[in-house]
């Protein structure tokens, strides 16, 4: 039951990350509404194969939706660095080196707030 429960928060936090309606996640990510609806709600047993899909959709992993998270955020940054990567990677190697400088640059500072 608990694996059915993070699935329906953690795709209620995607879909309120995206600001879509339940029609138009549904469409996007292939899945009927009505079945969405069922899913988000607690109220359906999805299939690994829809899980499959919503994760494939979505460009996460299918262990993500159904992990257990402490707060909705962690999983709104785990899809953003995932999205974020999708680009890095379409870069050339020069703007890749460069991006790299920057996200070092990054972790200094946040060290150094940690202190």
């Amino acid at each position: 039951m608990e694996l059915k429960q993070n699935l329906s928060n953690n795709m209620k936090t995607l879909r309120a990350s995206l600001h879509r309606s339940l029609e138009e996640f549904s469409a996007e990510i292939g899945i009927g509404k009505t079945t969405l609806q069922d899913i988000e709600g607690g109220r359906s047993n999805a299939t690994l194969e829809t899980i499959e899909t919503i994760a494939q959709n979505l460009g996460i992993s299918p262990l993500s939706l159904l992990a257990e998270r402490e707060a909705p955020e962690e999983l709104l940054l785990s899809l953003a660095i995932l999205r974020i990567s999708e680009y890095f990677c379409k870069l050339s190697y020069s703007d890749q080196q460069e991006a790299a400088k920057h996200f070092k640059a990054f972790l200094q500072v946040m060290e150094r707030a940690q202190v």
